[in-house]
Protein backbone atom coordinates (compact mmCIF):
# COMPACT_ATOMS: atom_id res chain seq x y z
CA UNK A 1 0.00 0.00 0.00
CA UNK A 2 1.18 3.49 -0.93
CA UNK A 3 0.92 6.87 0.82
CA UNK A 4 0.73 9.66 -1.40
CA UNK A 5 2.54 12.03 0.47
CA UNK A 6 1.97 14.75 -1.93
CA UNK A 7 4.41 17.92 -3.50
CA UNK A 8 6.59 19.12 -1.17
CA UNK A 9 6.45 22.19 -0.47
CA UNK A 10 9.36 25.18 -0.76
CA UNK A 11 10.09 26.52 2.79
CA UNK A 12 8.95 29.86 3.88
CA UNK A 13 11.78 32.79 3.50
CA UNK A 14 12.91 34.43 6.82
CA UNK A 15 12.06 38.40 6.78
CA UNK A 16 14.73 41.01 7.69
CA UNK A 17 13.04 42.99 11.10
CA UNK A 18 13.51 46.07 11.34
CA UNK A 19 14.48 46.63 14.62
CA UNK A 20 11.66 48.34 17.12
CA UNK A 21 12.35 51.87 19.09
CA UNK A 22 13.05 49.55 22.28
CA UNK A 23 16.24 47.91 20.53
CA UNK A 24 19.29 48.54 21.96
CA UNK A 25 21.01 48.73 18.80
CA UNK A 26 18.60 51.56 17.30
CA UNK A 27 20.03 53.94 20.49
CA UNK A 28 23.31 53.06 20.48
CA UNK A 29 23.24 53.76 16.43
CA UNK A 30 21.74 57.33 16.97
CA UNK A 31 24.63 57.97 20.32
CA UNK A 32 27.11 56.98 17.42
CA UNK A 33 26.03 59.34 15.09
CA UNK A 34 25.24 62.54 17.32
CA UNK A 35 28.58 62.15 18.59
CA UNK A 36 29.96 62.28 14.88
CA UNK A 37 28.73 65.26 13.96
CA UNK A 38 29.08 66.87 17.50
CA UNK A 39 32.79 65.97 17.21
CA UNK A 40 33.02 67.27 13.20
CA UNK A 41 31.55 70.92 14.76
CA UNK A 42 34.39 71.07 17.34
CA UNK A 43 36.68 70.64 15.36
CA UNK A 44 35.49 73.21 12.44
CA UNK A 45 35.18 75.54 15.10
CA UNK A 46 38.68 74.88 16.58
CA UNK A 47 40.00 75.60 13.19
CA UNK A 48 43.92 76.64 13.54
CA UNK A 49 43.83 78.30 10.37
CA UNK A 50 41.92 81.30 12.12
CA UNK A 51 43.93 84.36 13.67
CA UNK A 52 43.62 87.95 15.04
CA UNK A 53 45.47 90.20 12.99
CA UNK A 54 46.09 94.00 13.70
CA UNK A 55 44.45 96.74 11.77
CA UNK A 56 44.83 100.26 11.77
CA UNK A 57 42.37 101.46 13.69
CA UNK A 58 43.15 105.86 12.34
CA UNK A 59 45.52 106.42 9.40
CA UNK A 60 48.92 106.08 10.12
CA UNK A 61 51.77 108.39 8.64
CA UNK A 62 54.75 108.18 7.72
CA UNK A 63 57.42 108.65 10.23
CA UNK A 64 54.89 108.00 13.02
CA UNK A 65 55.46 105.23 16.08
CA UNK A 66 52.86 102.79 16.28
CA UNK A 67 51.51 101.79 19.66
CA UNK A 68 48.43 98.90 20.27
CA UNK A 69 46.37 102.39 20.99
CA UNK A 70 46.24 103.33 17.78
CA UNK A 71 45.39 99.76 16.11
CA UNK A 72 42.08 97.07 17.16
CA UNK A 73 41.59 93.56 16.12
CA UNK A 74 40.39 92.07 13.80
CA UNK A 75 39.81 87.82 13.24
CA UNK A 76 40.44 86.58 9.88
CA UNK A 77 39.10 82.87 8.70
CA UNK A 78 40.90 80.29 6.47
CA UNK A 79 44.14 82.02 6.11
CA UNK A 80 47.59 80.44 6.22
CA UNK A 81 51.66 80.87 6.84
CA UNK A 82 51.55 83.21 3.91
CA UNK A 83 49.24 85.92 6.08
CA UNK A 84 51.21 85.38 9.47
CA UNK A 85 54.48 86.07 7.87
CA UNK A 86 53.14 89.46 5.82
CA UNK A 87 50.88 91.01 8.89
CA UNK A 88 51.26 91.55 12.73
CA UNK A 89 49.23 88.91 14.98
CA UNK A 90 47.79 89.80 18.26
CA UNK A 91 51.03 87.80 19.66
CA UNK A 92 53.50 89.91 18.15
CA UNK A 93 55.26 92.77 19.85
CA UNK A 94 55.80 95.82 17.88
CA UNK A 95 59.45 97.10 17.71
CA UNK A 96 59.73 99.90 19.80
CA UNK A 97 62.32 101.31 18.06
CA UNK A 98 60.65 101.37 14.59
CA UNK A 99 58.35 104.30 12.61
CA UNK A 100 55.76 103.79 9.77
CA UNK A 101 57.75 103.71 6.46
CA UNK A 102 54.91 103.58 4.45
CA UNK A 103 50.97 105.19 4.77
CA UNK A 104 48.61 102.49 6.84
CA UNK A 105 44.74 104.10 6.23
CA UNK A 106 42.47 102.88 8.93
CA UNK A 107 40.96 99.80 8.62
CA UNK A 108 44.12 98.50 6.85
CA UNK A 109 45.66 95.69 7.46
CA UNK A 110 49.32 96.40 9.24
CA UNK A 111 51.99 94.86 7.45
CA UNK A 112 54.81 93.93 8.34
CA UNK A 113 56.67 95.74 6.11
CA UNK A 114 55.18 98.87 7.07
CA UNK A 115 57.33 99.51 9.86
CA UNK A 116 60.74 100.00 9.88
CA UNK A 117 63.43 101.73 11.50
CA UNK A 118 63.56 105.51 10.89
CA UNK A 119 65.96 107.11 8.75
CA UNK A 120 68.35 109.51 9.84
CA UNK A 121 70.00 112.21 8.22
CA UNK A 122 67.44 112.93 6.23
CA UNK A 123 66.00 116.81 5.00
CA UNK A 124 62.32 117.72 4.82
CA UNK A 125 61.83 119.73 2.08
CA UNK A 126 58.40 121.65 1.20
CA UNK A 127 58.33 122.36 -2.19
CA UNK A 128 54.85 124.41 -4.33
CA UNK A 129 54.06 123.18 -7.76
CA UNK A 130 51.13 123.64 -9.68
CA UNK A 131 47.75 121.90 -8.61
CA UNK A 132 48.24 120.05 -12.79
CA UNK A 133 51.47 119.28 -12.11
CA UNK A 134 50.93 117.02 -9.28
CA UNK A 135 48.56 113.38 -9.73
CA UNK A 136 46.11 113.24 -7.59
CA UNK A 137 47.16 110.32 -6.08
CA UNK A 138 49.75 112.01 -4.25
CA UNK A 139 49.14 111.44 -0.85
CA UNK A 140 51.65 110.57 2.68
CA UNK A 141 53.71 107.74 1.80
CA UNK A 142 53.38 108.49 -1.80
CA UNK A 143 57.07 107.60 -3.55
CA UNK A 144 57.89 110.38 -5.93
CA UNK A 145 60.65 111.91 -8.51
CA UNK A 146 61.03 115.85 -8.31
CA UNK A 147 61.27 117.22 -12.02
CA UNK A 148 62.22 120.61 -12.72
CA UNK A 149 61.11 122.41 -16.09
CA UNK A 150 62.66 125.56 -18.31
CA UNK A 151 62.29 126.68 -21.78
CA UNK A 152 65.69 126.18 -22.69
CA UNK A 153 66.93 122.92 -21.10
CA UNK A 154 63.32 121.17 -20.81
CA UNK A 155 62.75 118.96 -17.95
CA UNK A 156 65.57 117.23 -16.14
CA UNK A 157 64.90 114.88 -13.16
CA UNK A 158 65.96 116.72 -9.80
CA UNK A 159 64.89 114.40 -6.97
CA UNK A 160 63.97 111.01 -8.08
CA UNK A 161 62.63 107.73 -5.34
CA UNK A 162 62.10 110.10 -2.85
CA UNK A 163 59.12 109.66 0.06
CA UNK A 164 56.04 112.27 0.48
CA UNK A 165 55.85 113.43 4.18
CA UNK A 166 52.44 115.21 4.09
CA UNK A 167 50.24 116.96 1.51
CA UNK A 168 48.71 120.10 3.80
CA UNK A 169 45.30 120.59 2.23
CA UNK A 170 45.18 124.38 0.21
CA UNK A 171 44.25 126.89 1.94
CA UNK A 172 43.22 130.37 0.65
CA UNK A 173 45.49 131.56 3.32
CA UNK A 174 48.72 130.41 1.98
CA UNK A 175 51.09 129.98 -0.82
CA UNK A 176 50.99 131.03 -4.27
CA UNK A 177 46.94 130.69 -5.91
CA UNK A 178 46.43 127.47 -7.87
CA UNK A 179 49.25 125.67 -6.06
CA UNK A 180 49.73 122.97 -3.66
CA UNK A 181 52.57 122.28 -1.43
CA UNK A 182 53.97 118.97 -0.86
CA UNK A 183 56.52 118.21 2.06
CA UNK A 184 58.95 115.31 1.03
CA UNK A 185 61.75 113.33 3.15
CA UNK A 186 64.87 113.77 1.23
CA UNK A 187 68.53 112.06 1.90
CA UNK A 188 71.60 114.23 2.32
CA UNK A 189 72.86 112.75 -1.23
CA UNK A 190 70.25 114.92 -2.52
CA UNK A 191 71.78 118.03 -0.69
CA UNK A 192 73.56 119.90 -3.50
CA UNK A 193 70.52 120.25 -5.70
CA UNK A 194 68.06 121.46 -2.98
CA UNK A 195 68.52 125.28 -4.06
CA UNK A 196 67.42 124.43 -7.35
CA UNK A 197 64.03 122.83 -6.57
CA UNK A 198 63.40 125.67 -4.13
CA UNK A 199 64.67 128.05 -7.03
CA UNK A 200 62.26 126.14 -9.50
CA UNK A 201 59.19 125.96 -7.68
CA UNK A 202 59.25 129.51 -6.71
CA UNK A 203 58.94 130.12 -10.15
CA UNK A 204 56.09 127.11 -10.66
CA UNK A 205 58.65 125.50 -12.77
CA UNK A 206 58.41 121.89 -10.63
CA UNK A 207 56.11 118.65 -11.73
CA UNK A 208 55.90 115.91 -9.69
CA UNK A 209 55.01 112.14 -10.68
CA UNK A 210 54.22 109.30 -8.72
CA UNK A 211 56.07 106.14 -8.80
CA UNK A 212 52.90 103.20 -8.57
Amino acid sequence: MSVDLGTPQAPRAARALLPGWRDPRLWIGLVLVAGSVLLGARLLGTDSSTMEVWVADRDLQVGEQVSATDLRLTTLDGLGDEVESTYFLQGDDLPADHVVTRAVGAGELLPRAALGEGVTGNVELAVWAPSVAIPSGVRAGSVVDVWITDEERGARLALDDVTVIDVPIPSGDFGPSGDRQVVLSVPTEFEQVLGDVLAAAHAGAVSITRRS
